[in-house]
């Protein structure tokens, strides 16, 4: 990685966060104009590893400029794509092998789950959220699973970005009545003679 693009990412997230990039060198006891200076001397890691901590992001994040873009990226492709009914969010059912999620986080305390999923080639997005009746969503998490014998992988990113993909999920799944489908299904089994 070259140096000049380190001292852009860190200039670049600051701007995105509000922080001045004086103001962050004084509270982190660096000598006025340090980071700039990087791009002309190599920073020492612990520097680097205190910057990443001031500004809340990964190493690999102030590092590569990318890391967290593409997880915004990622949630707004499936937001869009669900809006778009490009793909199909189901509800999870007590038996479905998707529950360990809705598992995990009723561990948190007495909550009411809700826990959807989404089939992409061999593999699948599961958003599990646990809600308490009386102060709302408590927790939300993305898991992906790409193989189903394996166990679910906790994507990382932060609960309040996934907030308008569930309400759209929740939307989709929950509001939409299908009255003749219904109708239909009491016929089929008033004249199942099979039962």
């Amino acid at each position: 990685m070259k140096k000049d693009d380190l001292v852009k990412n860190i200039k670049r997230l600051c701007t995105l966060k509000g922080i001045n990039l004086r103001d962050m060198e004084l509270a982190l006891e660096f000598s006025p104009g340090l980071i700039s200076r990087w791009t002309r001397m190599s920073p020492s890691f612990d520097k680097i590893i205190k910057v990443a901590e001031y500004l809340d992001v990964s190493l690999d994040a102030l590092v590569s400029g990318q890391s967290e873009k593409n997880g915004t990226d990622f949630i707004e492709r499936l937001y869009k794509k669900t809006d778009e009914k490009k793909i199909e969010w189901l509800l999870c059912e007590a038996k479905n092998p998707f529950s360990y999620p809705i598992n995990e986080l009723k561990e948190l305390k007495n909550l009411k789950s809700v826990c959807s999923y989404c089939k992409y080639k061999d593999g699948f997005f599961i958003l599990a959220c646990a809600l308490d009746k009386e102060e709302g969503i408590e927790d939300i998490s993305l898991y992906l699973l790409p193989d189903k014998r394996k166990k679910p992988i906790r994507y990382e990113i932060d609960g309040d970005e996934l907030l308008p993909l569930y309400d759209l999920i929740q939307k989709n799944i929950m509001w939409e009545e299908d009255k003749v489908g219904a109708e239909q299904l009491v016929d089929s089994f008033m004249k199942d003679e099979c039962l």
